[in-house]
């Protein structure tokens, strides 16, 4: 079984090995500390989840789904702190939102 993001997500690999400083407590959740002091990093996207439901007003139920900004490969500006670091089958991931990204370096040169 291979992991995917889920609505409005992305995997990100950090490109300058700045990943936010994080703290594991006594019970193993790992948490991100010293927001104020953890500067922007920039990150490559290894994998894109869908966008949101976009809903009906009339039926109140998602038909559409709002169309993702990212794609794998684009370079994104995000804080370190935003990420979410997790470990599955051996491999690190680090997750972010959509919303956490302040800048992207489209990797085929598309106009945002």
């Amino acid at each position: 079984m291979s992991l995917k993001p889920f609505v409005g997500r992305m995997f990100v690999e950090s490109v300058d090995g700045k990943e936010g400083e994080y703290a594991t407590t006594e019970s193993g959740l790992i948490a991100s500390v010293g927001h104020a002091a953890t500067p922007f990093v920039q990150g490559v996207i290894t994998a894109v989840g869908k966008g949101y439901p976009i809903p009906d007003r009339q039926t109140d139920r998602g038909v559409e789904r709002a169309k993702m900004e990212v794609k794998v490969g684009d370079i994104v500006t995000y804080v370190g702190s935003s990420a979410v670091k997790i470990d599955y089958d051996g491999k690190q991931y680090l997750i972010i939102s959509e919303k956490e990204i302040y800048a992207i370096d489209p990797v085929d040169g598309r106009e945002i």
